[in-house]
């Protein structure tokens, strides 16, 4: 049929993005909307022992200045990790919990120490530059290797040294043996950077406490608004889940960055309730490069082992991951990836690899475009290039002599991965052939007739990308179209287009009568407002039944990994 799995499909969101139409956070306005401005630390070890918010809360349009006394008052809790290396069968990493506004002590430039709602956004940012702090500075530690020396300052109290977790995967024994047997032995240094995510939409997020029925709505522009909702719920407000509702709608960037929560989603529904207006935050770029997580930031040390033919005989890093002051909820992923994906396709006989999560007094770190995957393949992808300079074998030869060849899978590698079907030489070939590798050598020769430099280069990598698991329901209305109700949330990847696409192959309807609802979590199914309100599909199930439909069937109470 048209339109099915594998055809050509114009893109359905295409036309809304294209036209102007899209819905982000700033272009959502409620009735009476207040908005909120942050006071953010500008130093990166304190303790405070004084907040003054007296001239601030006497300024025009101003309704509230709220501290960390408040958020005592008020039982306001913390963001902890979503993961821990331990859940996934790893060594113990630390436990830190966010403040979603510190109390007494600052662990890095960008803390949250104020907040302040007005009227509007200019008169609520023109009382936080009022708002004054007094504090004891401390020494600070901002890089992997301070942070690790002898007498540092800790970050965490109880995390000795400031390791937030020290992972390792192999055998130090055999590696030891293969590396004194090998006829070539290749060594690299390298450091990955320290980045920020400059998102073409900054950070945003609307909170609007119901006092009629002590609910919550929070309008985010996050990826993850099921862990969103768990954590904010759980962690934060403390309040059942059934009585938060989270509504996100396009997101204009993020990769990674905005699926975590942040304590100006908190902030937001708290505010809310204490003002008794919605409230708005929009990041400005400046606050965006001072509290978004930031991604990488690795100082790596590997070797690769060969015998006298190019075969891989062990594999060897050590690596530090700057893990920042806190671990958001993804924070560990990072670092257990860059471990995990570290064989890639090749047949390694033996490895010993650890990284240690480190903390310092910096933006926290988490995930970001490819969470620790491309420092793994990176690492060995330029360990093999140095060993094919070493060894004198064609670096694509080099490759496909050591790659994992079909008559062995599965395959099990040394970091618990299980690759059940591939065949990487082939895929080697044909990118090979379509990149015309082999002729190369004469456009190099063309280009520096002309004056013009010209290089090429390979790496090969394979991706865990089906990491957590999610859910979704298919409803039809009695004129024959369908919604997809989804987990997932769709940052640019095209989810309408292909989950209509699968629906409809799978189904045998026509593709324009299938739309898909994503984003909106804690909604009744059939989006009545009259009687009882349940979330059957959209998260764990609150009452018996729903009020607008009555429908029994799909009451089933069910968590996934996200927390929704």
């Amino acid at each position: 049929m048209n339109f099915s799995v594998g055809q050509p499909v114009p893109r359905t969101e295409d036309l809304r993005f294209l036209t102007g139409r899209g819905t982000y956070i700033d272009d959502i306005n409620l009735p009476h909307m207040a908005h909120a401005a942050i006071v953010y630390a500008q130093v990166p070890n304190a303790v405070i022992t004084n907040v003054d918010t007296a001239e601030a809360e006497a300024m025009p349009g101003v309704l509230a200045v709220l501290t960390g006394q408040q958020a005592k008052e008020d039982d306001i809790g913390g963001i902890p990790p979503n993961y821990l290396p331990q859940m996934m069968g790893l060594s113990d990493g630390y436990r830190t919990e966010q403040p979603i506004i510190v109390q007494d002590r600052i662990r890095f430039v960008g803390e949250r120490i104020a907040i302040v709602i007005a009227d509007s956004e200019i008169q609520a940012r023109d009382a936080a530059a009022s708002v004054t702090a007094e504090f004891e500075i401390r020494d600070a530690v901002t890089t992997a290797e301070s942070a690790i020396a002898e007498g540092a300052p800790l970050v965490h109290e109880g995390a000795a040294n400031n390791i937030a977790a020290d992972i390792h995967f192999g055998n130090e024994t055999a590696s030891t043996q293969a590396f004194e047997q090998a006829a070539h032995v290749v060594e690299i240094e390298l450091q990955q950077n320290r980045l920020a995510c400059v998102s073409v939409e900054t950070r945003g997020t609307i909170g609007d406490y119901n006092a009629a029925d002590d609910r919550y709505t929070l309008y985010t522009s996050g990826q993850g608004p099921h862990m969103t909702r768990s954590s904010v719920a759980q962690n934060v407000l403390k309040i059942p889940e059934s009585r938060l509702r989270v509504i996100s709608k396009d997101v204009g960037g993020g990769f990674g960055m905005k699926g975590a929560t942040y304590p100006e989603d908190a902030l937001v529904l708290w505010a809310s309730k204490r003002v008794g207006r919605p409230v708005k935050w929009i990041s400005d770029r400046s606050e965006a490069m001072l509290s978004d997580n930031q991604g990488r930031d690795q100082v790596l040390e590997g070797s690769l082992a060969l015998d006298e033919n190019g075969k891989f005989l062990a594999l060897r890093w050590r690596a530090m991951q700057n893990a920042g002051s806190y671990i958001p909820g993804s924070g560990y992923i990072p670092l257990v990836f860059s471990l995990r994906i570290a064989p890639s396709a090749y047949d390694i006989p033996v490895i010993d690899i650890a990284s240690r999560h480190i903390f310092t007094n910096t933006t926290p770190t988490s995930a970001y475009r490819g969470a620790g995957r491309p420092e793994g393949i990176y690492a060995l992808e330029r360990l093999i290039d140095k060993a094919a300079i070493a060894t004198g074998i064609d670096r694509v030869e080099l490759r496909r002599k050591n790659m994992i060849q079909p008559d062995s899978l599965p395959y099990t590698t040394h970091t618990r991965f299980i690759y059940d079907s591939g065949d990487f030489a082939g895929v080697l070939d044909k990118c090979v052939a379509l990149a015309d590798w082999d002729g190369f050598s004469g456009r190099k020769s063309a280009s520096e007739a002309n004056g013009l430099k010209r290089g090429i280069g390979i790496s090969y990598y394979i991706d865990d990308c089906g990491n957590f698991n999610e859910r979704a329901d298919i409803r039809f209305d009695p004129s024959g179209s369908c919604t997809i109700f989804a987990g997932t949330f769709s940052h640019g990847q095209g989810h309408a287009t292909v989950y209509a696409q699968m629906v409809a192959d799978w189904l045998g309807i026509p593709f324009d009568t299938i739309q898909l609802e994503q984003g909106r979590y804690g909604q009744c199914c059939c989006r009545s407002r009259n009687g009882r309100v349940t979330e059957h599909g959209l998260g764990r199930q609150r009452d018996a039944s729903c009020g607008g439909c009555g429908n029994r069937e799909r009451q089933k109470i069910r968590r996934t990994p996200h927390g929704g």
